[in-house]
């Protein structure tokens, strides 16, 4: 899922999503990663219908937790075991 920006959770300040920074330069609080929902909604691989579906828990939302393909993959095999 693509990274807009880093955004400060107090005043709105943003950062570009590669700057390394844990504070907001301006007022010192929090950042909070924004990201690119519609880039879900353009591939087609979300909607509402199917999230509906889904049992209540975190795995609800899979599609936008920042886990890669790969990593999901390697907790399957890892559970095969």
């Amino acid at each position: 899922m693509h990274v807009e920006a880093l955004a400060c959770t107090a005043c709105g300040e943003r950062y570009p999503p590669d700057e390394v920074r844990y504070r907001c330069g301006e007022c010192g609080g929090s950042l909070d990663v924004v990201y690119d929902y519609s880039e879900r909604e353009r591939e087609g691989s979300v909607s509402w219908e199917l999230l509906r579906g889904r049992d209540f828990s975190h795995l609800r939302y899979r599609e936008f937790l920042p886990v890669s393909e790969s990593g999901r993959e390697a907790r399957r095999r890892g559970r095969q075991r």
